[in-house]
């Protein structure tokens, strides 16, 4: 999908509100994902979602066409707050999103922070954090199934991350201290044993 010339923060902040309310709303995932970045981060007040892969992306645009379907939505109206420039391939941009069925908000507006950068001439939504909490039905919505229990997924990104850094740095201590060696195991064993 090419993409309009866009000057301004604001221009770009609402281009894309524009291209994923309506993809959402006509149930278009090829639009959606042309202007998602992957990896994707969203937040919510009680959880992180991140999305890895195009299988990810879909999982949560099918809830969220579902969960508007329920609610019979009929509009979504996204208004920029703010948005501003962070270098030339980033912008950082709030608006306030508000769901309608048939004139009416069916959900309280709620505000929304982004991460925009340019890919390849391309702009593209990297990261979202949405200021709801977690009994909030388009909390539970934006959550993949698969992605509820994100704590391990963390946990073993972030164990790849220091194994990734310390060999791009050349850091042999750095990562021997992230690799367990059988002759760990076996020693962790001995002194677990040594101590019951």
């Amino acid at each position: 999908m090419r993409q309009p010339k866009l000057t301004t923060a604001q221009e770009i902040s609402e281009y894309l509100l524009k291209v994923t309310a309506d993809a959402l709303l006509q149930q278009d995932f090829e639009s959606l994902a042309a202007v998602f970045a992957l990896p994707h981060v969203m937040t919510t007040a009680s959880s992180e979602i991140r999305l890895y892969t195009r299988d990810d992306l879909r999982t949560t645009f099918d809830q969220m066409c579902q969960h508007y379907q329920s609610l019979d939505v009929t509009d979504l109206q996204r208004v920029c707050e703010a948005a501003a420039f962070y270098g030339p391939d980033e912008v950082r941009a709030t608006h306030t999103s508000h769901v309608i069925s048939h004139g009416r908000e069916v959900t309280p507006a709620f505000p929304v922070y982004s991460v925009l950068r340019r890919h390849d001439g391309n702009w593209k939504i990297m990261s979202s954090d949405y200021a709801l909490g977690s009994t909030d039905p388009m909390a539970s919505a934006l959550t993949p199934a698969t992605n509820r229990n994100t704590e391990a997924r963390l946990i073993y990104q972030r164990h790849l991350d220091r194994a990734t850094d310390a060999m791009m740095r050349k850091d042999f201590e750095a990562f021997r201290r992230v690799i367990a060696l059988p002759q760990d195991a076996d020693r962790n064993r001995c002194a677990n044993h040594a101590r019951h």
